[in-house]
């Protein structure tokens, strides 16, 4: 009764309908006639948000999760929380490059020396281009994910070799200079060297030397100086002669180029370290960012570089801590808004898309929800820490493309007490939950419904 006396105090004039009327048809927002696909978008979102909030209930405490629909909001369940983000860090790592660099840019890596005749007097210098897959054709013969868009080695060599050089009197020295000399982070403990590292201007096979064969089980101290001896062992196999060991040091920049060799584009790159979540390939990004904007290839440079590139795009960047570009530091921070906001930047198509392993087929997505709706349709990147799980990309659907980014993590207490289970362990349901969900939203009213 007390509703009825209400909408009965109410009930306006007849003037005042009369005044209103105008108004409302002339409203852009409230007109169905106008603006039906306005209403169409919207009820879909609402529509998705009930569906999802399930699996919002069941998220574990440090986790957050954000999904859009065409850009627009469905569900931000602790959006701007600060959580360890692993290799999604590479998103960002990714989106900036490409920005700053561009799809095209490749990494040269030249020689220089002084020849007379067939004969380089002096030593030969190898300058390293930033060229994250600069490798022999022996190397990796035990990548997981392959094909790998290595650059030749050999090819540089050969290019030496055409020029007319068939012995060189000095030794090769290799000039890692174009980045600074911190080679691996310290903070990364146990994870140095075994899933990243050395990092270097000039870097050859990861760092690793091989003896024509297999890798050796040691790491040269200098990754320049490893790229050195691996230069050597390739041209004395085309039967040039070097007198002396292999170096390190600056080079002479002012003698002749006798040979370069070019990496793939970037873009084809960017998609290397997304698929197969490369970190090597990731931190000297970072550096060529730093190097870019900052003047000086370091991974502080690159983090600072990455934080104002987001800050220009309106991507939300409070709490967001970038130590490396891997992902592999525990000190790392980032937030579902702003793995979605660089991702809602960059766009459903384009090199970043493009780059991501698909799921049920390829990179480290290749197990990951086979036999599932969206197997062969979501793109999207993986991050792993044995306390943090994390899933980011695009799902394309008949009711728009979704844009989405899950982060857990799993606490060492936590892990304690449910039996010393992994952040893997514990976000596996959430991920398997998706595979119900995001491959077709439902699709609420179209547009022609709601028209009069």
């Amino acid at each position: 009764m007390w509703a009825e006396d209400r909408i009965a105090q109410s009930t306006p004039t007849p003037e005042a309908v009369s005044a209103r009327v105008p108004e409302v048809a002339a409203s852009p927002v409230l007109s169905l006639r106008r603006n039906a696909d306005w209403f169409a978008r919207n009820g879909r979102v609402g529509t998705f948000a009930t569906v999802l909030q399930p699996i919002v209930d069941s998220l574990p405490a440090d986790s957050c999760f954000v999904v859009e629909l065409d850009g627009l909001p469905v569900t931000a369940q602790r959006a701007t929380e600060p959580l360890v983000p692993a290799s999604t860090m590479k998103v960002l790592v990714a989106a900036v490059a490409l920005d700053v660099l561009g799809p095209d840019h490749t990494f040269v890596t030249r020689v220089h020396g002084q020849l007379v005749g067939d004969t380089v007097e002096g030593d030969l210098y190898v300058i390293g281009g930033g060229d994250p897959l600069l490798a022999v054709a022996e190397y990796p013969p035990t990548i997981e994910f392959s094909p790998v868009p290595a650059t030749s080695l050999e090819t540089l060599a050969d290019a030496v070799v055409a020029a007319g050089v068939q012995r060189v009197t000095g030794r090769v020295i290799g000039d890692g200079s174009r980045y600074d000399d911190e080679w691996t982070v310290e903070s990364w403990g146990d994870n140095r060297i075994v899933y990243g590292g050395p990092i270097d201007g000039l870097l050859v096979n990861d760092g690793r030397v091989l003896d024509g064969v297999t890798v050796r089980e040691t790491i040269p101290p200098d990754p320049a100086k490893g790229a050195g001896e691996q230069f050597t062992r390739v041209l004395q196999n085309r039967r040039v002669t070097v007198s002396g060991q292999p170096d390190v040091g600056a080079a002479n920049t002012s003698l002749a180029v006798l040979g370069e060799v070019s990496s793939a584009p970037l873009s084809v790159i960017v998609a290397e370290m997304l698929t197969t979540s490369d970190n090597n390939t990731a931190e000297m990004l970072l550096k060529e960012i730093g190097l870019a904007v900052k003047g000086a290839g370091t991974r502080a440079n690159g983090a600072a570089a990455i934080l104002e590139r987001l800050t220009t795009w309106g991507v939300p960047t409070d709490g967001v801590v970038i130590v490396d570009g891997s992902g592999l530091d525990h000190g790392n921070r980032l937030t579902c808004a702003a793995l979605v906001g660089t991702l809602r930047h960059q766009g459903a198509t384009g090199p970043l898309h493009d780059g991501l392993a698909i799921a049920g087929t390829s990179g480290t997505l290749a197990d990951q929800f086979a036999g599932t709706r969206l197997a062969g349709q979501m793109r999207a990147k993986t991050g792993t820490l044995s306390h943090a799980r994390a899933l980011t990309g695009f799902v394309p659907t008949p009711a728009g493309v979704v844009t989405f980014a899950l982060v857990v993590n799993v606490s060492k207490d936590s892990l304690v007490v449910e039996g010393a289970k992994t952040a893997t362990d514990v976000a596996q349901p959430v991920w398997d939950s998706l595979a119900f969900v995001f491959p077709e939203p439902p699709p609420g009213p179209s547009a022609d419904q709601l028209a009069p």
